[in-house]
């Protein structure tokens, strides 16, 4: 089959929620064409969402091999090397992504969480402080400065942040889990446990908001 074809069918089937799906034509379009670095980049992207990250990490690395310099294929190979615990490494493709595209905010986010997983709060702070002056209406962005906020021990700041991105955004679970964390820290329990209470009626598989519960239930 034409190798564009079968590249096109997977971005149709990724876009409509099925990563399966996408994998196998993208694989089958780069069996025609192997070094493309656009369809490695894609079937890299699906299988992150796939979970499969081992086999993302490969197919992004060979992407890199083709294009080093695109901001949204080293974005995507940091979070899969945080999604495996290579946070050094990491680290290292999302500054690698900010040198080639420092006005992109997701490259300085996804730099913030890395260093957020490694411990180093206050590089973490300034990262996420970067990608919130470049997209400050970003939920996302919000999300991981206020991430940052809560390790620096800046409650406060948090709360202020994360209850407009709640408000904004209520689908956003991980905000909302965020959100509770803060007020929790803050000793705002009562408060605290009436979030996480709201999150596990709505996402009864969320083990994080489970034990944020119990923890502030008193």
């Amino acid at each position: 089959a034409n190798a564009e074809a079968c590249h096109l069918i997977g971005v149709l089937r990724f876009q409509e929620g099925k990563p399966g799906e996408a994998v196998a034509a993208f694989e089958q379009a780069l069996r025609a064409d192997p070094g493309n670095a656009k369809m490695l980049a894609n079937l890299g992207a699906a299988l992150l969402v796939l979970g499969r990250i081992e086999p993302a990490i490969a197919a992004l690395e060979r992407a890199i091999a083709v294009a080093p310099e695109t901001p949204q294929l080293l974005n995507n190979l940091g979070t899969a090397y945080r999604q495996a615990g290579r946070l050094d490494d990491a680290v290292s493709a999302c500054r690698r992504a900010v040198a080639v595209f420092p006005d992109e905010s997701a490259a300085h986010g996804n730099l913030a969480s890395a260093l957020l997983a490694l411990g180093r709060q206050d590089d973490a702070l300034e990262a996420a402080e970067r990608a919130f002056a470049l997209s400050p209406a970003d939920a996302d962005v919000q999300n991981t400065l206020g991430s940052a906020l809560i390790a620096c021990q800046r409650s406060d700041d948090a709360i202020a942040l994360l209850a407009g991105t709640v408000s904004q955004s209520p689908d956003f679970a991980e905000a909302a889990r965020n959100l509770a964390l803060a007020l929790q820290d803050s000793c705002r329990y009562e408060e605290a446990a009436a979030r996480y209470a709201a999150i596990v009626e709505r996402w009864p598989e969320d083990s994080g908001a489970w034990a944020g519960l119990g923890r502030t239930r008193r």
